[in-house]
């Protein structure tokens, strides 16, 4: 799994940017990241230390609230009439739709949750073996 071989990059206020995991891109319709997009693209900088071709995060532009809407009315993963929605098709649809400049990469819950694990598992291990490094260097 690429999380294992990648070190959790700092960003301001000591926010995390993880990698995003193989597993989780090829769930999702992800695409890895290419450095020939690095210029052409917003948030290039997320979407490099996610390891993603571009970035994933929330919805948040006026063109994502846009594809959604169409989203709803057109796709058959979106528009569901008696059954819950089918949500890792309805992420693979929408992935396929973004473009790096409007609309972006988004995950599913399950992949949020894991993140948000992670996150927390790689903050108490460096909490914790910063404490130790400051105890043993005492």
């Amino acid at each position: 799994m690429r999380f294992g071989l990648c070190r959790p990059v700092p960003y301001p206020c000591g926010t995390l940017i993880l990698p995003v995991p193989d597993s989780i891109c090829a769930s999702a319709d992800i695409e890895s990241y290419q450095h020939s997009h690095d210029g052409k693209n917003k948030h290039a900088y997320l979407a490099r230390q996610q390891r993603t071709k571009y970035a994933v995060i929330s919805v948040h532009t006026n063109a994502e609230w846009g594809l959604f809407k169409k989203l709803m009315h057109e796709d058959p993963a979106f528009n569901w009439t008696n059954a819950a929605p089918d949500w890792k098709q309805c992420v693979k649809v929408w992935n396929r739709n973004a473009d790096g400049q409007h609309i972006f990469y988004k995950v599913g819950q399950s992949e949020i949750n894991i993140f948000i694990y992670l996150s927390s598992v790689y903050y108490i291990a460096c909490r914790t073996s910063s404490s130790l490094l400051q105890q043993m260097a005492s």
